[in-house]
């Protein structure tokens, strides 16, 4: 594991290409941390629906969840409901 994420990006993946280079003459594999995915550093919320995945950083995906003004179950009811 190579992590560079605290350098310039280009600096990173220059670093981070060197290392590579060095590990495959010995053929061991490389992780490289190219930079910070979301503003996500260790804990990591996937969530995914048929060909959709998002990415959240848990305590922003809570912010976001308490602040939506219904609930899905709510929608659900409303889009569903028979009409009369």
């Amino acid at each position: 594991m190579i992590d560079g994420s605290h350098f310039p990006y280009e600096e990173n993946i220059r670093l981070t290409k060197q290392v590579v280079e060095y590990a495959h003459q010995y053929d061991v594999t490389v992780e490289g941390e190219l930079g910070v995915l979301a503003g996500i550093e260790d804990e990591v919320l996937i969530l995914g629906v048929l060909e959709r995945i998002e990415i959240w950083n848990p305590k922003i995906y809570e912010t976001y969840m308490n602040n939506q003004p219904a609930t899905y179950e709510t929608v659900a009811e409303v889009v569903l409901k028979p009409t009369p």
